[in-house]
């Protein structure tokens, strides 16, 4: 997280977990009266760093208390850099980048829930023409 100019505050996904603040918080985001601002008009740079602005459209009741307080927990290790852009990280890959390969990688983990056949690795290494290769793996992945 840079400045927080380009991201939207409630509806990118851009706070630890892989959800926006709008699904994982909808009661407090149908009463936020920032839906749809950007993160950098939701707070400013104090004196001691990063503060929140929060503006609801009434008070919260007894019951979105528990829910706030853990909102704001979360949003508490993020450090909002004014003299730093905004930029997009692809965390399924160590360099941040995104490549073709970390996302077939990471959908392999999702659908068979580990890591890459090893089979599957030495047959897209063979030295083969590519429509055999795919005809292969067809085979294999029935």
């Amino acid at each position: 997280m840079g400045s927080g100019h380009k991201f939207i505050f409630w509806e990118d996904s851009w706070v630890g977990a892989r959800v926006s603040l709008m699904a994982k918080y909808p009661r407090l985001y149908n009463i936020s009266n920032q839906q749809h601002q950007l993160i950098s008009s939701v707070g400013s740079q104090k004196d001691a760093g990063w503060e929140w602005r929060f503006s609801w459209r009434r008070s919260l009741f007894e019951n979105e208390i528990g829910m706030a307080a853990e909102f704001l927990e979360e949003l508490a290790p993020v450090k909002i850099q004014q003299n730093r852009p905004d930029s997009w990280v692809w965390k399924a890959d160590p360099s941040g980048n995104y490549s073709t390969k970390s996302a077939y990688r990471l959908l392999m983990e999702v659908t068979t829930g580990a890591e890459e056949d090893r089979n599957l690795v030495e047959l897209w290494n063979l030295k083969i023409p590519f429509k055999q290769t795919v005809f292969a793996w067809r085979l294999i992945k029935d």
